[in-house]
């Protein structure tokens, strides 16, 4: 994964969007490879407002030190991205703290009732996670459950589907976990596993 930690002046970020294409230009020392996984941890000079901005390499322009990469943002992203360009023209924009998000690649196990799939975490948080989807499109509000693990030995918590990427992109879904006592602890066990991994913060 590309990872990019950027200050940008409000101008900047405004001139950086293609409202368009949906798509951010960014610059990076980095050496980025094209359809690469992006995190952008973007922090608008002169607000408070910050956001992490995930997405994928869709083009590049190379040069000696510094890279441009044209980022296409995920559907999970794009509510980011225009309240940061909110901020940059100087609207009111409300400021939130929420939990922190971790970049986890874990292999899960999702079952509906009319199917069972192995998939991917791309980021876990204290009340959710977001997966690279493999199976039918999801429906929001549908009921699923999650193993932790590929065996059927790993705990089992349950979650419901709160948003879906479109299919022209790369599939992914976000789950809230319905955390009873026993999921809660297993939840708890694979937050404080992203934690001594020093899983990446987003």
């Amino acid at each position: 994964m590309l990872a990019i930690d950027t200050l940008l002046q409000p101008s900047e970020l405004l001139a950086s969007w293609r409202s368009q294409t949906g798509r951010l230009f960014l610059s990076t020392t980095e050496q980025p490879v094209l359809r690469e996984r992006v995190a952008a941890r973007i922090r608008l000079g002169g607000r408070r407002q910050s956001a992490t901005i995930q997405g994928n390499v869709v083009s590049i322009g190379r040069g000696r030190a510094l890279h441009r990469v044209e980022v296409a943002p995920d559907l999970e992203s794009l509510r980011a991205v225009q309240l940061l360009l909110a901020a940059a023209r100087g609207e009111s924009v409300p400021y939130f703290e929420r939990a922190p998000r971790f970049l986890v690649h874990r292999p899960v196990v999702v079952t509906s009732p009319d199917w069972q799939l192995l998939m991917t975490t791309r980021s876990v948080s204290e009340l959710g996670c977001s997966l690279d989807w493999s199976g039918p499109a999801p429906e929001i509000g549908e009921a699923l459950t999650v193993r932790l693990g590929a065996s059927w030995r790993d705990a089992e918590v349950s979650g419901v589907v709160r948003w879906a990427s479109p299919a022209a992109r790369v599939a992914a879904a976000g789950l809230s976990i319905l955390l009873g006592p026993t999921a809660r602890f297993a939840w708890a066990a694979l937050l404080l596993e992203a934690v001594q991994s020093g899983a990446p913060v987003i």
